[in-house]
């Protein structure tokens, strides 16, 4: 049986298949790698699937991949800049505020498209302290096609809206109380009647 060795570079490989690293010659430009010698045929890197690769050293996250990984809930609106850079554009839509609970006082910003609400700590308003709720109680929507909040609940205990109880996905107003486990939250939406972002209707 035989024993992989360590290249000067860090790489693995096998010498009884692979008189040299096969993946520093592919780096270098060197021969093309071959299959195992029992007189099969050579096989070209070239013509191998195109997933597969030599390096293995996870990609570096650009400044645009990174902006979409911090949008926790929705990649945002691709916008181009007066010099025809594209950007990311992901702005503040409204918030939640703690009105009652344990967490009272508390508030989170909400952005276009899906804001999780729950104890989970990927939550994009997670509420703590509060044991009724769920790790993924309820979602609020934000559609800036029709500029308007929507709710919906994912929990057995339920969520309600202004003393409702939301049995589906409902809208919701400027300034409306929702309510899950012991806690409250308002509404204070930013994009309503009176404004919505002009990248919105781009």
């Amino acid at each position: 049986m035989s024993s992989l060795q360590k290249c000067p570079n860090g790489h693995m490989y096998d010498p009884s298949t692979h008189p040299q690293c096969p993946h520093c010659r592919s780096k270098q430009g060197g021969p093309e790698a071959t299959e195992p010698s029992s007189g099969t045929k050579t096989t070209p890197l070239q013509s191998m699937s195109p997933f597969a690769s030599a390096k293995t050293e996870p990609l570096m996250p650009t400044a645009s991949s990174e902006g979409l990984r911090s949008a926790s809930t929705t990649p945002g609106f691709m916008t181009t800049q007066s010099d025809g850079e594209a950007k990311v554009f992901n702005p503040v839509v409204g918030w939640l505020v703690v009105v009652e609970g344990p967490a009272r006082g508390k508030d989170f910003r909400l952005i276009a498209g899906k804001n999780t609400i729950g104890r989970d700590a990927e939550a994009s308003a997670q509420i703590t302290g509060d044991e009724q709720i769920s790790r993924s109680h309820a979602t609020l929507y934000y559609y800036p096609k029709v500029n308007a909040f929507y709710l919906e609940d994912h929990s057995t205990h339920g969520t309600f809206h202004n003393g409702e109880p939301v049995v589906q996905r409902i809208k919701v107003e400027n300034m409306g109380i929702i309510e899950l486990g012991k806690t409250k939250l308002l509404l204070r939406a930013l994009c309503d009647t009176g404004f919505i972002w002009d990248e919105f209707n781009a």
